[in-house]
């Protein structure tokens, strides 16, 4: 079993440039839990830190988290709405070039 942190499981590993991030969404309105899961290599450059929103899910939202690499986050909400907007706010986008 993974150990958990207040809101952030620690299961797997999370992307070093990401921790930060993850606290972050933890503190969201509406976000009870943030579960970091599959970390996949990148293919090309790293762009920086950034995340995108990639579907809603039956409890919350997944998340893509990239770093070069790139980790899928699962948030767990209990307002998702209030979720939503925050991540409109709040996520680092990806640097244009």
């Amino acid at each position: 079993m993974g150990l958990r942190q207040q809101k952030l499981k620690k299961e797997h590993s999370i992307l070093g440039q990401g921790k930060g991030l993850l606290e972050e969404m933890a503190k969201a309105p509406g976000v009870t839990r943030v579960i970091p899961g599959r970390i996949k290599a990148g293919k090309g450059p790293a762009r920086g830190l950034y995340c995108t929103v990639q579907y809603r899910t039956e409890s919350g939202f997944k998340l893509l988290l990239h770093t070069g690499s790139v980790q899928e986050v699962f948030l767990v909400c209990s307002d998702p709405a209030a979720t939503e907007a925050w991540l409109a706010q709040h996520l680092p986008r990806p640097r244009q070039e």
